[in-house]
């Protein structure tokens, strides 16, 4: 089954370019992604590395300050002073290591010295080396993504590609330089675009703000973080139906290779839920990403189809890849039922001739779940 672009053929487990494609679609499907693994032993490397580096800068420093900077009173530097001296420190450190970081990865090395010893490298989605500008923005977002309580890194373990936080806001990817044991090849999916990306660092620093301020008693902390985060619900209520068309054409490609050639009338994410796991706001508001990953362990994904003649359940794994389908209905044996807090909740009970599927539905191309109980009875 060929792509609309004519440029990818699905070969029954993964798209593989075609002939006559370019050069750098090749390079692309050829990528096999790095394990969790390898990437989290690049950083240990990397940080034992930069702890080798700068601990005698740091203790030169100190050493500058006691003999220096305050000899004949014997005494250190006041709390004000120190505090600048070495915040300054600190903060050239960081800028050293950002620079490397960026260097290393727009270069022809990949990666750094901990990502070479572990044979991995950070590419682009297409397999070329990363801009200057691309690979500065990682840097940073690297840097945030473990400031924010390391919630920036537990993408890894949900996106299709396994990046994180600075993967995502970078349009990067990990991959490895020889297949090894944990390896998978790259799914091609379209980049994020950009109000998305802020969207997400907003959500992270805010859910971040609130685990923060809860466990060390900073209630003003905890509030910003708050208000940020409930902010943001509004934001996304006013983006719904953007944000379901950007995200329409990733479950345009996985959902393809199950539809026989039929058209999608519509299309969604659902889930399923296999216990419950309580508000979903409030564990949000005080877990941040740790709700998160309750509430993935304890659903069933699957992407929803309807066609004119079908419905389609196609299931996913925990990194939103298709596993493979999970049913496929008449259109004329299904009803909808709405949920308990009715259409505005968006949870729906598709009955089938042989069971009923409770389905909580998101990123759905239909504006409202109204729409969505209305195209499904039609």
């Amino acid at each position: 089954m060929l792509s609309p672009d004519g440029k990818w053929l699905w070969n029954g487990q993964q798209w593989m370019p075609v002939a006559g494609s370019s050069a750098s679609a090749q390079g692309a499907a050829s990528l096999m992604l790095a394990s969790a693994w390898r990437r989290l032993g690049a950083f240990a490397v990397d940080l034992a590395a930069y702890v080798v580096v700068s601990v005698p800068l740091w203790l030169v420093v100190m050493l500058v300050e006691v003999t220096v900077l305050t000899p004949a009173e014997f005494n250190h530097l006041s709390d004000h002073d120190a505090a600048v001296l070495f915040g300054a420190l600190g903060g050239v450190t960081l800028l050293c290591v950002w620079v490397y970081e960026t260097v290393t990865s727009a270069s022809r090395l990949g990666g750094t010295f901990g990502k070479r010893m572990l044979g991995i490298r950070v590419v682009s989605m297409t397999g070329s080396p990363l801009s200057v500008p691309r690979s500065f923005i990682r840097a940073i977002g690297k840097t945030f993504s473990l400031a924010a309580v390391g919630e920036g890194l537990l993408w890894l373990a949900f996106t299709p590609n396994r990046r994180a936080l600075h993967d995502l806001l970078a349009d990067s990817v990990v991959v490895v330089r020889a297949t090894g044991a944990g390896s998978r090849p790259l799914q091609q999916t379209p980049p994020m675009v950009g109000y998305r990306k802020l969207l997400l660092v907003l959500f992270t620093a805010s859910t971040a703000a609130v685990f923060i301020g809860f466990f060390v008693g900073n209630p003003p902390v905890m509030l910003a973080g708050f208000a940020v985060f409930m902010a943001l619900g509004v934001v996304g209520w006013l983006l719904r139906s953007r944000s379901a068309r950007d995200g329409s054409l990733a479950l345009q490609d996985a959902v393809r290779p199950y539809l026989n050639s039929e058209s999608a009338v519509l299309i969604a994410v659902g889930e399923r839920r296999l216990w419950s796991t309580g508000s979903g706001i409030l564990m949000t508001l005080l877990f941040g990403w740790i709700s998160y990953l309750v509430r993935a362990l304890a659903a069933q994904r699957f992407i929803v189809v309807l066609t004119p003649n079908s419905l389609v359940l196609v299931e996913l794994d925990r990194s939103s890849r298709a596993k493979g389908l999970l049913a496929k209905y008449p259109r004329s044996t299904i009803t909808v039922v709405p949920g308990r807090r009715g259409l505005g909740s968006r949870q729906l009970t598709i009955k089938t001739p042989d069971q009923e599927i409770p389905v909580i539905f998101s990123g759905i191309w239909a504006p409202n779940a109204k729409e969505l109980q209305a195209q499904l009875r039609a």
